[in-house]
């Protein structure tokens, strides 16, 4: 419950607050995301659940575009040897994104991101690279990414090089769902660690 507290604070605050936000907010778009992610083993012995919900603001032009905060409650099982162990986590992030537009259909993003997990087996502090083109095509956008996760406390077994692709539909433009599937790899030894598989909604004052 207290995982959530902070981003419902924020979701409130953004709502009372969108009037306002071309001053408040030096013109930028306040926005809040929920992102639902179910994730597998290949041999289906771990799979985690998990909810995100990120408010965040977007501005068209600068040096940045966009600045998200992440908050993410997870619930992982793992069978091992016949017997089933559970486990919960919390995720804390900050992420920033930059676009860069090569024409009216195609464009590149990049995102970096800095978090803290908290999870009852370990605590570890994170960050990720991710570069990704999208294009538009008539009724959706679709994007494929890279993605390189690295645990930067020295921390073991959490580093991990993603690929990530799918497609975003706008509902109008206030609304946007996003699909992604996503295959992820142990960074050291290039063995296949997960597919997940993702559903985000974006609503956008």
């Amino acid at each position: 419950m207290q995982t959530l507290c902070m981003p419902i604070f924020l979701l409130m605050l953004i709502a009372s607050c969108s009037v306002y936000a071309d001053t408040t907010l030096y013109g930028g778009q306040p926005r809040i995301a929920i992102e639902f992610e179910h994730e597998e083993a290949p041999d289906h012995s771990e799979i985690a659940n998990s909810v995100t919900l990120i408010p965040g603001i977007r501005w068209n032009n600068g040096l940045i575009n966009q600045v998200e905060l992440l908050v993410q409650a997870e619930r992982e099982k793992e069978k091992e040897d016949g017997v089933l162990h559970k486990e919960s986590g919390r995720k804390v992030a900050i992420r920033f994104r930059k676009d860069f537009q090569f024409t009216d259909n195609l464009r590149a993003t990049t995102r970096v991101l800095l978090g803290r997990a908290l999870n009852e087996s370990d605590d570890y502090t994170y960050a990720y690279f991710e570069p990704a083109f999208k294009y538009k095509f008539r009724y959706f956008d679709f994007t494929v990414g890279v993605r390189t996760v690295r645990a930067i406390d020295g921390s073991d077994g959490h580093d991990s090089n993603k690929v990530r692709l799918g497609p975003s539909f706008e509902i109008n433009k206030h609304n946007e769902i996003e699909f992604r599937w996503v295959r992820s790899w142990e960074a050291n030894s290039g063995k296949h660690e997960s597919d997940a598989y993702i559903i985000e909604y974006i609503s956008k004052f």
